[in-house]
């Protein structure tokens, strides 16, 4: 009903009952500390994410967090979550878009046919 467990409401009811409020407030985890990045990955990131994909010899056009986070550990050997990219770009007035899927032919007269309304397929092509 409170997600937590047994063990963890039982050491609450004892250290209540023995008058020790201070062990019912709750304590920061111990585990280890986030790891952080050093600056220079961070200038790295958002250089990267500054340049073209292909410029830089990789086959997409777009960046994502979890290409750049792929891209900069290979360069780095520093191994960074895709969510923590997305904050450091976020943190530095990056915003990651979704991509906008578009439709193209090498047809010359594709353009002509996309952009006439009211006519059928059929119409187009003949």
């Amino acid at each position: 009903m409170v997600c937590y467990s047994e063990d963890t409401i039982e050491r609450c009811i004892h250290d209540y009952d023995a008058g020790d409020l201070e062990g019912l407030i709750h304590q920061p985890g111990g585990g280890r500390a986030p790891k952080v990045p050093p600056p220079k990955y961070i200038q790295l990131l958002l250089k990267t994410a500054d340049q073209d994909p292909p410029d830089l010899g990789v086959e997409f056009s777009n960046w994502t967090a979890q290409r750049l986070a792929d891209y900069l550990a290979g360069r780095t050997g520093i191994k960074v979550d895709e969510s923590r990219v997305r904050h450091y770009l976020h943190a530095n007035g990056y915003r990651l878009l979704h991509p906008v899927l578009t439709v193209s032919s090498p047809d010359p007269e594709y353009e002509e046919a996309k952009v006439a309304p009211g006519l059928s397929v059929q119409d187009r092509l003949h």
